[in-house]
């Protein structure tokens, strides 16, 4: 009897948690379901769309620049993904914006220099998707646009001097051999020499210059000085200047293949066993310090510091590029309202502190700080005094405001000013 008894209760046991287990398992795919359809409802509402513009990339800078518009639809987005593609590797940048309303268009710098993966010359295609918020919390990356190829590589600066735009080749130079840059190759069967082509790349002129094989010694010759010749020529050390020729560079300077040296070739002549002999190997020409990296130009290699930005947008927030170097933002201008009008509306005012010539703040950023108009708006128009004595007065982008005569406000570059209010 006893034993019937434990028998039943372990039967009785084992069927609660075979329906515990039962009940865990429906409801792991019933919660994946609901958090499924969650999830699609939330993104259903969601019709996000971003276009790339325009995207270019500087070659003496390193610098790419593109052109991103989102347009109308509903969504929080919250940043961009930037897809760098030169063929073998795809890096991707982002960027994140405090405000990128619909309508809307942003430009995005980057400093491509700095990547250890990407070979600058070879960079083919750009592409974007937004990062886009739910209402969930979670962060998702959008659809991402049809990319940009056979980029417009803007390349209108370089190192030093300005250097004139072309189309065609022809524009930058005739392309020939280097004279006086005749060279032996180590086994002495070929004559090589330098040549130079001038190209026209991504729109600016730009020359290169590369050791050729000029001619191929036969019938028992050799090559010695850049001449296919039959017999050794012989020397002493006295007269090795003389019969062997004088050691020097040639051709033109170049990058090491981490750009952080600009380089030669030079050529070396000596007697060894009276005979002549030469060598070429490479010498530094200039070892480029710090942020410096190497690049080619229109007259050579040399060392250079890439811009730190080229916009506004590719400093940090509370920051603007100037000269190339990112630096604080400061207040452009900053005073007291005269009048508003309409009437009881304010979409224009006017001050006494607003300037009246050369400087003009449409599109520029103002706040109000200490005032009812607790928001950031953008001046759309800023119109100088046809009259002597009348106050210059701007219109912005909200029709119906909460401001009032007497208001104080300030003039910003970016959308900085936002983040102060």
């Amino acid at each position: 009897m006893k034993k019937r008894g434990l028998s039943s209760v372990v039967t009785t046991i084992i069927i609660i948690l075979i329906t515990l287990v039962a009940i865990m398992i429906v409801w792991t795919i019933v919660s994946s379901l609901m958090d499924k359809s969650t999830k699609q409802l939330s993104l259903a509402r969601i019709t996000v769309d971003t276009q790339l513009d325009s995207a270019s990339v500087n070659f003496t800078s390193g610098i790419a620049t593109v052109r991103v518009t989102r347009n109308s639809g509903n969504g929080n987005v919250t940043g961009i993904k930037i897809m760098v593609d030169d063929g073998k590797t795809v890096e991707v940048f982002e960027r994140r914006f405090a405000i990128f309303g619909e309508g809307s268009s942003k430009t995005i710098t980057l400093n491509l220099s700095e990547s250890s993966e990407l070979v600058l010359y070879d960079i083919e295609k750009i592409s974007i998707a937004p990062i886009i918020l739910l209402e969930s919390g979670e962060e998702i990356i959008g659809i991402q646009s049809k990319p940009i190829t056979g980029l417009n590589r803007d390349l209108n600066r370089t190192i030093g001097e300005e250097s004139n735009s072309c189309i065609l080749d022809s524009q930058c130079g005739i392309s020939g051999w280097v004279a006086n840059t005749e060279y032996c190759s180590l086994d002495t069967t070929q004559v090589l020499q330098y040549y130079q082509n001038f190209s026209c790349l991504f729109g600016i002129c730009t020359s290169s210059s590369s050791l050729t094989v000029k001619e191929t010694c036969g019938g028992g010759m050799f090559c010695y000085n850049g001449e296919c010749i039959i017999e050794d020529v012989t020397c002493t050390p006295q007269t090795v200047i003389q019969t062997c020729g004088e050691n020097g560079t040639v051709g033109g300077t170049s990058c090491n293949v981490d750009k952080t040296e600009v380089i030669q070739n030079y050529r070396n002549r000596s007697c060894a066993n009276g005979l002549c002999e030469e060598t070429l190997y490479t010498v530094t020409v200039e070892q480029c310090i710090g942020e410096e990296i190497c690049g080619l130009t229109l007259g050579g290699a040399a060392c250079y510091i890439p811009v730190e930005c080229a916009v506004d947008e590719d400093c940090d927030l509370g920051e603007v590029c100037e000269e190339g170097e990112c630096i604080p933002e400061e207040i452009l201008n900053n005073g007291t309202i005269n009048t508003i009008w309409p009437f009881s509306v304010g979409e224009y005012f006017d001050s006494m502190d607003l300037p009246t010539s050369i400087d003009n703040y449409a599109n520029k950023y103002i706040i109000f700080p200490n005032s009812e108009e607790i928001r950031c708006m953008k001046i759309i128009q800023h119109t100088y005094p046809n009259k002597t004595g009348a106050y210059a007065y701007v219109r912005l982008n909200e029709t119906i405001t909460n401001l009032s005569n007497g208001d104080y406000y300030e003039i910003w570059k970016t959308v900085y000013a936002c983040t102060l209010i």
